[in-house]
């Protein structure tokens, strides 16, 4: 979602992942995720657009209502659909 509202077209793959259950869930539960570090983001960007590719770390909890039920970590490779020459151009024509 944050890639989206800040313009970015990449494809996202999962590098590696890990799930800690805490709780059983037996009915509907929420979701909330994030960058493992929010200062990420500008480094992340920065090498996404020089080299095409970047890594971020999420997490995100599960939640059963108020109750954390579990935790989600995963690594994510963003991969650019363009070369950095191809959006130099893009930009210069924009």
């Amino acid at each position: 979602m944050r890639m989206r509202k800040s313009g970015v077209v990449a494809r996202l793959v999962i590098q590696s992942n890990r799930m800690d259950y805490l709780k059983p869930v037996a009915g509907a539960f929420a979701a909330r995720s994030s960058l493992a570090d929010a200062g990420q983001w500008p480094g992340f960007l920065r090498l996404l657009e020089r080299r095409g590719r970047a890594r971020a770390v999420v997490v995100a909890d599960l939640l059963d209502g108020d109750t954390l039920a579990g935790r989600f970590e995963g690594e994510f490779v963003a991969l650019a659909t363009t070369t950095p020459d191809e959006r130099q151009r893009k930009e210069a024509h924009s």
